[in-house]
């Protein structure tokens, strides 16, 4: 009987645990149309850098929706990025103003499309929330909070702003 109630609570212990871990790691924000699923930035060790935002967003709606600004406390802008550059911005360039959400999801990340804080209050420290405002075009404003996660030592960007 004894080791019955052990096996239980190592069940019920797992199962939290797993339960906790998920929810956390998969994150999100719902409105009417949209969802904005585990927004995440790495953190940076330096104040006034630029750190790139990534995150999925839903668009279960028929129509298009564009997203055209973020704000966030914890930098002094935020840019929209089109696409992962391949070759350094020229000079005066200026970056798209809004982009583009289809129906279905889009992946925003440093190989695709993205966001870019730039000049960093502070660094971001790892397992932070950082507040940040999301302007649609359609579904108007989306306040998310973006996780701060360890940067890798495998990563090759490690070191960078």
């Amino acid at each position: 009987m004894r080791d019955m109630i052990t096996i239980r609570g190592l069940i019920v212990g797992v199962l939290a645990l797993a339960a906790g871990t998920s929810t956390v790691a998969a994150h999100s924000v719902k409105t009417r149309l949209l969802e904005i699923v585990h927004p995440w930035v790495h953190e940076t060790t330096a104040r006034g850098g630029d750190a790139v935002v990534s995150m999925r967003i839903r668009n279960n709606g028929k129509r298009p929706d564009r997203l055209i600004g973020a704000t966030t406390p914890a930098a002094t802008s935020i840019e929209i990025v089109a696409s992962a550059p391949a070759a350094p911005a020229k000079p005066g360039a200026t970056p798209p103003p809004s982009l583009v959400i289809p129906p279905g999801a889009i992946e925003l990340g440093r190989s695709s499309a993205h966001l870019v804080m730039k000049g960093l209050q502070a660094p971001l420290t790892a397992y932070a929330m950082v507040p940040m405002t999301l302007r649609f075009e359609r579904a108007g404003a989306v306040e998310i909070e973006v996780m701060v996660e360890e940067r890798s030592t495998d990563d090759p960007h490690a070191g960078h702003k």
